[in-house]
């Protein structure tokens, strides 16, 4: 008997818009079978950190269903991708690994305690570690949301009639995509610029060492501040900023602007990364223009964690 091909569903929430891909396998890798994406009305998703983020939880509901039915089939498993500005990511460092994973939680939401959102009790919480430096110590990253943001959002899928399994920030989706195209052996600057949202990223020795997040409009000019201000203030600490490779992602639809503003506070080239979607493709997408193709990125991403 032959079975049906299992659907990757990846949802990315900003906004302005929702995005949704639909993965199956193809050999050895995966296939982009469908694609859809709709227009949010302002002031539907407004993102922050201590307060719930969907301010028509029922409109929403009625968007997601029928954005995600064309896609989903019998496929009720979801990855979703939510905006950095709804939560927060620290790197910390600590002098011990922890007896068990519960340890490291508890340990970790009192070391923070003074920069969380909300109290400890009312936090999720997190943690990857990503290397031992050179002083011996070990650097985590940590992810960080008030626990009625995250429950809006699972709550508003299981109401469609999904279940979000995997859950992680934009730009952290956005990266997962593009590992295959950047090269971590050296240092490295990431930046993405998706509708509103900057987020600054600073890889050295492969590791994740700095990430700023803000809201800046689609104004260039104020995205030239935030990066400027994102270097200024790290340039004493990291000495090899300055020489990194730089890399940008975004969906605006004009990019030259952008592109000539990060490059000029950077002082030097920025590689615009291309998602390369012909490669997953092997027919026409479903209500997805080729000009929406690095809006996916996000939801791709999300989407290849499930596989």
């Amino acid at each position: 008997m032959k079975f049906p091909k299992r659907n990757y569903l990846g949802v990315d929430i900003s906004t302005s818009d929702l995005q949704a891909v639909c993965l199956v396998r193809a050999g050895k890798g995966a296939r982009l079978s469908a694609a859809r994406s709709r227009t949010l009305a302002d002031g539907l998703v407004v993102p922050r950190q201590r307060e719930p983020n969907l301010t028509q939880p029922n409109d929403m509901i009625a968007v997601l269903r029928e954005l995600l039915a064309p896609l989903a089939g019998r496929e009720e498993r979801v990855a979703l991708s939510l905006p950095d500005s709804a939560g927060r990511l620290f790197l910390h460092e600590m002098e011990t690994v922890f007896k068990s994973r519960e340890e490291g939680l508890d340990i970790l939401r009192w070391k923070l305690k003074g920069s969380l959102p909300a109290p400890p009790a009312e936090v999720q919480l997190d943690y990857q570690i990503l290397n031992k430096n050179e002083n011996g110590r070990f650097r985590l990253l940590v992810s960080v949301m008030a626990t009625k943001v995250l429950d809006q959002y699972e709550k508003l899928f299981n109401s469609a009639g999904y279940q979000p399994v995997v859950i992680d920030f934009h730009s952290l989706n956005v990266l997962g995509y593009f590992q295959s195209q950047i090269d971590f052996t050296e240092d490295l600057v990431l930046i993405v610029v998706d509708g509103p949202t900057l987020v600054f990223q600073y890889f050295q020795n492969g590791q994740l060492v700095l990430q700023r997040c803000r809201e800046t409009g689609r104004s260039v000019e104020r995205i030239f501040q935030e990066v400027n201000r994102s270097i200024s203030g790290s340039k004493e600490k990291l000495s090899s900023l300055g020489r990194a490779r730089a890399y940008l992602q975004s969906d605006w639809s004009n990019l030259e602007s952008l592109q000539e503003a990060v490059s000029s506070v950077l002082e030097r080239p920025i590689q615009i990364l291309d998602p390369k979607l012909e490669k997953l493709v092997a027919g026409p997408l479903t209500q997805a223009p080729p000009h929406q193709g690095r809006s996916l990125v996000a939801a791709l991403g999300a989407a290849g964690r499930l596989m």
